[in-house]
């Protein structure tokens, strides 16, 4: 039996109650889609709004996957709660916290994407959307994406053995931490030409060695500079 398919994610914030005959085209234009939903979820915050959801299950979706709809009543941040306990990531819902809808900034990538695809015909190995663990090459957002942070505590976890270690040694860690990336399903993704591409191996271990240099800094930094309440302290010793 095939087991992968589609799940859908609905959401209502705005109290709009469709009337029946809604579900019943929904559940149509379900029927026609060329792919296979297995299942959905509908995040709502009017209690009214029940009644839309037993209509959906009866009507929209039918018998074939009545019991596969989760309903999750609350605030837009409660939803996303609950739909990050399913394995959902909610960092590109299309939805503030608020609750008004906002088109994330992975929706005008993915559309630039496209775009450079057409205008180049075709683009060998191209990557439309980076995966969770995935490492960003670039300035600005793509130090905050999840496998970025996630390359950076690696770094972390092996600092020490990285600085104790002679320098033809180096290379050896920073290749661990690469390959704990690979092996997690992760690549190393530089932007080009309205792409992401995946980089070879010397180049991501020059990414992770980076990182270390980085963090190196850091700590002499946090060594050399004196703190708020140090300088006060001596401030008032030399006026004594």
């Amino acid at each position: 039996t095939q087991k992968k398919g589609v799940i859908m994610v609905m959401y209502n914030y705005w109290s709009s109650i469709e009337k029946l005959e809604i579900f019943r085209k929904q559940r149509a234009v379900l029927a026609a889609l060329p792919i296979r939903w297995i299942g959905g979820h509908f995040c709502y915050n009017n209690p009214l709004l029940r009644f839309a959801a037993a209509g959906m299950q009866l009507l929209s979706i039918g018998n074939f996957a009545r019991f596969r709809l989760q309903t999750h009543y609350g605030s837009p941040e409660e939803a996303a709660f609950r739909l990050q306990t399913f394995g959902i990531p909610t960092e590109n819902t299309p939805t503030d916290k608020e609750g008004f809808f906002s088109v994330p900034l992975c929706h005008y990538d993915w559309i630039k994407v496209h775009e450079s695809r057409d205008e180049q015909a075709s683009v060998p190995d191209a990557i439309t959307i980076p995966r969770r663990f995935d490492v960003l090459f670039g300035k600005g957002n793509a130090k905050y994406h999840t496998g970025n942070l996630r390359c950076i505590h690696l770094v972390e976890m092996v600092a020490e053995r990285y600085e104790n270690t002679k320098r033809a040694d180096k290379t050896e860690v920073a290749d661990e931490v690469v390959s704990m990336i690979h092996n997690s399903h992760g690549r190393f993704l530089k932007w080009n030409n309205g792409v992401w591409t995946e980089v070879d191996h010397k180049t991501a271990r020059e990414k992770v060695s980076h990182y270390f240099r980085s963090l190196r800094g850091e700590g002499r930094k946090s060594v050399t500079q004196p703190t708020e309440s140090s300088t006060a302290a001596k401030r008032r010793q030399s006026s004594s």
